[in-house]
């Protein structure tokens, strides 16, 4: 769910995995497993990506609509 929950917010603020994988210092290989769900992800890059697009941490637990 986090994963997806990556995945989605990223698509929606217009960035590419490349883009997103730079901001939080990980290889684009690395942010696709996160977005897979194959790797779980730290609460510091995930802190990132949250302040990225201005959401609390805890916006990446629920499920979004779709």
């Amino acid at each position: 769910m986090i994963g997806a929950n990556i995945r989605q917010r990223r698509i929606l603020g217009g960035l590419t995995q490349a883009a997103l994988a730079g901001f939080i210092g990980v290889s684009l290989l690395q942010l696709q497993r996160y977005e897979d769900g194959a790797d779980g992800i730290s609460a510091r890059k995930l802190c990132m990506i949250a302040r990225l697009f201005g959401l609390p941490m805890d916006a990446f637990f629920v499920e979004l609509d779709t």
